[in-house]
């Protein structure tokens, strides 16, 4: 985000824990819809130029390394081989061929891949990165309230390097919380963009997270290149709201479809149960988005 946002013009700030190397077993296979994300946004810098082919649809590739990815050592991948045990069967699912080609997707260490975005971002006249000693404020020397949902949230400044946030939790304290900060408070915070599968929606096996994450960068993008100034009050976005909402609904029908078709006649009726809390969930999930989006149409 912050390099694609320097290329078109704007200055930015990037404000990280560290400058080292992530270590993390994650966003370490890019789909095919997320390399096309990458390339649209001039970031992917892989060009394989020659490689040997290996068994199970991966080939390694020697590549021409330059820009946000050199010396990422990057594995294509053209799809998926799913393993049953209790048969002993293979079976082979390739990604989807697009003019007459097979779609392919990158694997590679996590780490190295964050390293080589540091440096694409960096690589631009209008992008500062900091590892920071202090957390400014919204407005210097004064204390926020934020009327968050459920509760308020008080942050102010108590040292030249330390900024104290106070959350008020209603009734019994949350076991996970990390967790309940993370989901419920600091998405409501000042400031804040959630990008990718921040609300931990997406299985890690699909390996999708940041297939999504570039791509809601591009969307980003597109929709902040026609407000040149963001403190601008008076510009708005145009989102399209209904285009996640459909396809939410779609998983939560064709998990319920997948309910009847895996039970027996007999079992129908624990079928239709399922299928209920199905939608319940998704509904429990998606109404609060909605009414936020139409209050904010009509606001």
């Amino acid at each position: 985000m912050a390099a694609v946002l320097a290329r078109d013009g704007r200055r930015v700030t990037v404000v990280e824990r560290d400058l080292k190397e992530p270590d993390r077993i994650v966003g370490e296979l890019l789909q095919p819809g997320g390399l096309r994300a990458l390339r649209e946004l001039g970031l992917e810098g892989l060009l394989p130029s020659s490689g040997r082919k290996l068994p199970n649809m991966v080939q390694i590739l020697s590549l021409d390394l330059f820009c946000s990815v050199e010396g990422l050592d990057a594995h294509q991948v053209n799809g998926y081989v799913i393993h049953d045990m209790e048969s002993q069967s293979e079976v082979e699912v390739p990604y989807p061929r697009e003019k007459g080609r097979v779609q392919c997707g990158r694997a590679f260490h996590h780490g190295r891949f964050i390293v080589g975005l540091r440096r694409a971002a960096m690589a631009e006249p209008t992008f500062f990165c900091c590892e920071p000693q202090d957390c400014p404020q919204f407005k210097a020397n004064h204390a926020e309230l934020v009327l968050a949902n459920p509760s308020p949230v008080l942050i102010y400044q108590i040292s030249s390097s330390h900024t104290r946030v106070l959350v008020d939790i209603r009734g019994e304290m949350p076991r996970d919380l990390p967790g309940y900060m993370a989901e419920k408070i600091y998405p409501q915070l000042p400031g804040v963009l959630l990008l990718g599968d921040a609300y931990n929606m997406r299985h890690p096996l699909t390996g999708g997270g940041m297939s999504v994450a570039l791509n809601d960068v591009n969307i980003w993008r597109s929709l902040l290149r026609n407000i040149p100034d963001l403190y601008d009050e008076t510009a708005f976005l145009s989102p399209k709201p209904m285009t996640l909402i459909g396809h939410f609904f779609a998983v939560a029908l064709y998990a319920m479809y997948y309910n009847f078709k895996s039970e027996s006649w007999s079992t129908k009726p624990r079928a239709l149960f399922k299928s209920a809390a199905i939608l319940y969930r998704a509904c429990t999930v998606m109404f609060p988005l909605i009414y936020s989006e139409l209050k904010y149409l009509a606001y």
